[in-house]
């Protein structure tokens, strides 16, 4: 039998590198801000501009690799791996992961789970978190081993799910498809066998414009309305 999980500060398995990484922005700097979409735990360019165009001239570079949390809406799930270089406000955390102690695949399932447990707002109604409050974030961490097993499992059912969603996603577009040509069809043979109404009509009259008495025999009514027949 596996024994328990134990749980430990995030702080034990990461290293915060903001000092090491403040900069002071110079007006011919290329300014690449980030934006995290918490959905997808996936980090991106907000904005590209220069030094002199930038309020904020405190900043903290940001490189590839890292992991990366916003301060902002954290607990929404404002994390992910950066995939270039940034100069980020101080919003933003950089952090090292020791892959000594922690798979960086385990950890960022793990962050998925652990992350909403988080709750703080400053003054102005805005979920905002201190690094030290990110950092106290407990997150299980068994053995190497067992978080590799764990990782594997859980990357060979999101491919599964990902190929259902595929088949779906065909499926949806081969049906819209074949509906299109049946609705095709369908009108083709309407066309081909429409005459005009006055060949099949004796008159074509306006009637009183009151509700015959339905009845079981005699000259038909068609009631537009409801497109009812009745006699």
């Amino acid at each position: 039998m596996n024994a328990p999980w134990r749980f430990v500060p995030l702080s034990q398995v990461v290293r915060d590198l903001t000092s090491s990484r403040l900069t002071q922005v110079k007006p011919e700097d290329e300014i690449v801000d980030p934006t995290i979409k918490s959905s997808t735990h996936t980090i991106s360019v907000a904005s590209i501009r220069s030094g002199m165009e930038v309020r904020v001239t405190s900043r903290v570079r940001l490189q590839a690799g890292d992991l990366v949390f916003s301060r902002l809406h954290t607990q929404n799930g404002a994390f992910a791996f950066s995939d270039r270089s940034y100069l980020a406000t101080t919003t933003f955390l950089p952090l090292s992961i020791d892959e000594n102690e922690i798979d960086r695949r385990f950890l960022f399932w793990a962050l998925h789970i652990r992350v909403p447990s988080l709750s703080a707002s400053d003054t102005v109604g805005r979920e905002t978190y201190r690094p030290q409050d990110i950092l106290a974030l407990q997150i299980p961490l068994p053995a190497l081993s067992e978080q590799r097993r764990i990782v594997a499992r859980i990357e060979q059912l999101a491919a599964q799910i990902e190929e259902v969603r595929c088949l779906r996603r065909q499926a949806a577009e081969e049906t819209g498809v074949l509906l299109t040509g049946v609705r095709r069809v369908a009108i083709s043979a309407c066309q081909a066998n429409t005459i005009p109404l006055e060949e099949i009509c004796i008159a074509i009259i306006d009637n009183l414009h009151s509700n015959p008495r339905l009845a079981d025999a005699g000259i038909p009514c068609i009631r537009s309305p409801t497109w009812a027949m009745g006699h």
